[in-house]
């Protein structure tokens, strides 16, 4: 995971890409039509402003738990309540939220202060998920996330986020899928300046971007980020919205086996491609992003 080092630097992991879909239900159909197993829905509780009361919000979610990382379906379900899923749905629907974990939150602000003083400190979320085999039971997951300036990031919702509560998340049997996902292992973001933003969010991070598949690798702990201009992503087969702006336009999971991956595909009746060892599912199946399957 993200850990603080002596110095204070940051080495991130690669933790979660959140999916902002208009409809909960058309994405756990969805994503489980591509292969994920998707926990129940859950509902998001926290603070509308750092320090304040822990309150229901207005959004929740399903969740694909792999062996490394997840994938969060995220959508509005009651609009009468706070929630900073709709603002994400006025731009588009899609991969907005980018997670990187940390062992510490308060650790990491500290180091984060050093950059930007006026970075806000952490914050308690919760939500109730059911547990055991059948999900009978409901256990709170907690974590305290750290939301990095969307102005100053404007490709993703970047949060920093420590797991209070990982053994309620990560219970073994949700991270078997048919589709034979291990982990979340890419996510990719599209600009007009990659290496521009490659570089500030190689800062964020603590790392170094290098060039790479004609765009810029940022290595994480665990994981990486992509950056690319809009061609590249077109010579994958993806139609990105015509914003200037950098944005997340998807993710890569790794599976234990893309001959598995692919029939599962084929199965369920899912178009893809297949290039240079990779499976990939375009939109608008995916709600938005391009996912992409690569071998463990």
């Amino acid at each position: 995971m993200m850990r603080v080092m002596d110095d204070d630097a940051l080495s991130p992991e690669l933790d979660h890409v959140g999916i902002a879909v208009n409809s909960l239900q058309d994405g756990r159909e969805n994503y489980q039509k591509l292969g994920f197993k998707l926990t129940r829905l859950s509902y998001h509780c926290g603070p509308t402003s750092t320090g304040g009361e822990i309150q229901r919000w207005g959004s929740g979610n399903h969740c694909a738990m792999f062996e490394h990382g997840y994938l969060e379906v995220i959508g509005v379900t009651d609009p009468a309540l706070f929630s900073n899923v709709r603002e994400l749905l006025k731009l588009h629907q899609g991969a907005h939220i980018v997670a990187l974990r940390v062992d510490d939150a308060h650790s990491a602000h500290r180091a984060l202060l050093r950059e930007n003083p006026r970075q806000s400190a952490p914050r308690v979320l919760q939500r109730e998920v059911g547990y055991g085999q059948n999900g009978n039971q409901v256990r709170l997951a907690e974590f305290r996330n750290i939301y990095i300036d969307r102005g100053e990031y404007p490709e993703a919702q970047w949060l920093i986020i420590e797991h209070v509560t990982p053994q309620t998340l990560w219970q073994p049997h949700l991270m078997s899928h048919p589709n034979g996902a291990l982990a979340l292992d890419e996510v990719y973001i599209v600009s007009g300046t990659p290496e521009r933003t490659a570089g500030r969010l190689a800062e964020l991070c603590g790392q170094e971007a290098k060039f790479a598949r004609n765009g810029f690798e940022i290595g994480l702990a665990r994981g990486r980020a992509f950056i690319a201009a809009r061609p590249v992503f077109e010579s994958w087969g993806l139609l990105t919205p015509t914003s200037s702006a950098p944005h997340v336009v998807g993710f890569g999971v790794a599976v234990s086996s893309l001959a598995v991956t692919k029939k599962l595909l084929a199965n369920n009746g899912v178009s893809f491609t297949e290039s240079g060892g990779i499976l990939q599912v375009l939109p608008p199946l995916t709600l938005g992003p391009i996912v992409r399957f690569l071998e463990s």
